[in-house]
């Protein structure tokens, strides 16, 4: 495992700033593509500029084990860390085909969100149309229509109707059996 090759390597597009912070070294990374912040300490972002396709488990290690003496990093804390980096897409797989791959999970996530956005009725708007005017005027008013007594009311029509079936099934079979023919 640690003669193998990472494969992964830090995307180029990513823009590196530090952080105010009180003596500890903190450094931030904003990705252009989904315009979104993330934080880092100084050994993580250490342990992200030394990231080559080239580079070996092993060699990855060695180099952060060099560099952070005082801190016991083991493989296992470095394949968790590049998980991390893969979840965030901060970093890009440099093999063959692996682009196309990355394109079509961004494709898929942002198809996703565009439907999940598209199932909820109140995201479209009309002009002259606002369903909160009407939500609002009409919401107090059919307010009944939630309360325990139409939700008592509704479970006896429904007790009605099943009792009223079982005691005439013969009826009820026959009936069913000429609106189906």
């Amino acid at each position: 495992m640690e003669d193998a090759s990472i494969g992964w390597s830090r995307r180029a597009d990513l823009r590196e700033f530090a952080l105010a912070s009180e003596g500890i070294g903190r450094h931030g990374i904003k990705d252009p593509v989904s315009q979104r912040y993330y934080e880092f300490t100084d050994f993580e972002l250490d342990m992200l500029s030394l990231l080559r396709p080239s580079l070996t488990w092993g060699n990855w290690l060695a180099g952060c084990r060099t560099k952070f003496p005082d801190i016991d990093v083991t493989a296992e804390d470095l394949r968790d860390f590049l998980k991390r980096l893969i979840r965030e897409e901060l970093v890009q797989r440099d093999a063959v085909g692996m682009g196309k791959i990355q394109a079509q999970t961004r494709r898929r996530k942002s198809r996703r969100k565009l439907l999940a956005q598209g199932a909820n009725p109140l995201v479209f708007r009309w002009r002259g149309i606002s369903p909160d005017r009407w939500l609002e005027r009409w919401s107090p008013r059919l307010a009944w229509l939630w309360s325990r007594g139409m939700f008592l009311t509704g479970g006896l029509f429904l007790a009605a109707t099943v009792l009223l079936v079982l005691v005439d099934w013969s009826w009820f079979s026959v009936a069913v059996q000429d609106a189906l023919t």
